[in-house]
């Protein structure tokens, strides 16, 4: 084989695998978005029910496939079911401000990309919520004379 073969295939193969590193790289892209896009629709549905006197109602929003489901609540609380009490565990790493976590870290949205600070909400406690048919869902209730709207499990 002459040098212009051999360096033709080199390129080839040096071509396809800097596409394949695109290509996954893109596919993980937009599973961080839809993290994202679940963040922000429930930040939005936690702000009409706030801004309105008497909200009850169930909310379903989509999560990555990887998604298993996801807690709410703050470091400081303690899990309202003991079958919560692993995945609490768990996320005691981020101890921040926090009070909306995807589990399992690190797979479906990143570590930093799966969790989020929701405003103008509070739980009774930690609590889970698994995942089924792909949607997180979960309930807000909010009466005229509450400060913040309630996330609680359906």
């Amino acid at each position: 084989m002459s040098f212009g073969m051999i360096f033709s295939i080199i390129i080839i193969i040096a071509t396809l695998a800097i596409a394949g590193y695109i290509l996954v790289r893109f596919l993980d892209f937009g599973t961080t978005i839809s993290c994202k896009i679940f963040f922000k629709n429930v930040q939005d549905e936690i702000d009409k029910a706030w801004a309105a006197d008497l909200t009850s109602k169930v909310i379903a929003f989509p999560v990555p496939k990887e998604v298993l489901g996801a807690c709410f609540g703050n470091s400081t609380q303690s899990p309202l079911k003991s079958k919560d009490q692993e995945r609490f565990d768990d996320l005691q790493a981020f101890q921040g401000d926090s009070n909306v976590y995807l589990y399992p870290s690190g797979k479906g949205c990143s570590f930093s990309d799966g969790h989020f600070t929701l405003k103008h909400a509070q739980t009774p406690g930690f609590f889970c919520v698994a995942q089924q048919n792909s949607k997180i869902q979960f309930r807000l209730t909010k009466e005229f004379h509450d400060a913040s709207v309630r996330l609680g499990n359906i």
